[in-house]
């Protein structure tokens, strides 16, 4: 009798054991959808934005040798972006390709949009930036990562530096470790002799060789001096094969500060970097390319929107089950993490379109038109340490195509 009592309330137990573990699913289900949900929506509004600005912020970080140093210039900058599993950087870069061009497409016109290029269609012209002035605004100050030393900005004040450089096309002689060869003569041609590029290192002309410090609350404007540089096209060298614009000038004097100041940029070589983007005009096809680039984003962002829109609807069906064992729910939760790692993969697609074709408002354009510069960059100074060479972060700085005098 008493197994039989055993064995009865066993049994009787076996109902109650199942709907507990039911019920911690439900829970699991529910909690790993909500998170999900939570964090595409707090993210979909910014991962675009801070795509956009990717080639302008890279990270921050530093190094000790003279062949890595700092993101902001290094020619092995990389790119960290969360890729859903379910697809691959090929598959995705395919699904944003513009569609193929046929030959009665490519007949010049006299006016079209311009297009971006890219790889070899940048290397089999001069560059345009040969002859072009710009203004470059440094915005000197503590930054992350930065290996100045502990005193250096520790007040949180910045400094505000600025000249102007003439990007010349004359081959630079000066050979510099961050910013690459120089000589003006790369590779050989079919003929084995020596073929010029455009990606060789050249001479940056500062003009009048000077540079103002901006007024502080104590001091006025001061000037110091600063001589010539260098600058190179680092060609697919930036984030997701985008082009490199490197660049440098030496500062003269002991260094410049206020008086009063923590921040200083000290003597020596001062290095800027920033994503440069070169467009053709004047065929149909670059209408074309520019106009499908257009459209795939488009497309992406209404996508986007409308997976946006079911998440929204699923998440108010879910609230109207009030029964927690109820099938629909646990579908209904389901449906939401499909869908949100769905929408993930279109904000992958996004990211990929704005590094590689970014927004027009982001870029800083040549008189002509036919070259972008990303508006802000990094700034880093070089520093040597004996045997040692260092490349520590200053800041930022702007930049904005002016006029010959």
């Amino acid at each position: 009798m008493k197994a039989n009592s055993s064995s009865a309330r066993a049994a009787s137990a076996v109902p109650l054991i199942v709907s507990l573990l039911a019920v911690v699913v439900l829970l699991v289900v529910s909690v790993v959808a909500d998170r999900a949900t939570f964090s595409f929506s707090s993210s979909s509004s910014t991962s675009r934005r801070l795509a956009a600005a990717f080639l302008a912020s890279p990270p921050s970080t530093t190094t000790t040798t003279t062949t890595t140093t700092s993101t902001s210039t290094s020619t092995k900058t990389t790119t960290k972006m969360a890729l859903p599993t379910r697809a691959t950087v090929a598959e995705i870069e395919d699904s944003l390709a513009p569609p193929a061009v046929t030959s009665s497409s490519t007949e010049r016109t006299k006016k079209s949009s311009p297009r971006m290029m890219m790889g070899d269609d940048a290397d089999a012209a001069a560059d345009p930036l040969d002859g072009t002035r710009w203004r470059v605004s440094l915005s000197v100050g503590r930054e992350s990562g930065t290996w100045m030393p502990a005193d250096w900005g520790r007040s949180g004040s910045r400094i505000n530096v600025s000249f102007v450089v003439e990007f010349s096309s004359s081959p630079s002689y000066d050979r510099d470790d961050l910013l690459g060869r120089g000589g003006g003569r790369s590779g050989r041609d079919d003929n084995g002799a020596f073929a010029a590029h455009d990606d060789v290192a050249k001479v940056l002309r500062v003009v009048d060789g000077i540079a103002v410090l901006g007024p502080s609350i104590s001091e006025g404007e001061r000037t110091y001096a600063m001589r010539d540089g260098g600058w190179r096209v680092s060609r697919g060298e930036g984030p997701l094969g985008t082009d490199l614009l490197r660049f440098f000038v030496e500062v003269d004097d002991d260094r410049i500060m206020h008086a009063d100041g923590d921040v200083y940029v000290p003597k020596g070589r001062v290095y800027c970097s920033c994503g440069h983007f070169p467009f053709a005009t004047g065929d149909e096809m670059s209408s074309s390319m520019s106009s499908a680039s257009s459209d795939a984003r488009e497309s992406l962002v209404v996508e986007l929107r409308n997976i946006e829109e079911r998440i929204a609807g699923m998440r108010k069906r879910k609230d109207g089950i009030r029964n927690p064992f109820a099938l629909d729910g646990i579908r209904i939760s389901r449906e939401i993490s499909r869908l949100t790692r769905e929408a993930g993969l279109v904000n992958y697609k996004l990211n990929l379109a704005a590094v590689r074709d970014p927004d027009r408002r982001l870029l800083r354009f040549t008189k002509d038109g036919n070259v972008g510069l990303t508006r802000e960059g990094g700034v880093c100074c070089q520093v040597n340490k004996g045997p040692i060479v260092e490349y520590h972060i200053l800041g930022r700085f702007g930049i904005a195509s002016v006029d010959r005098d």
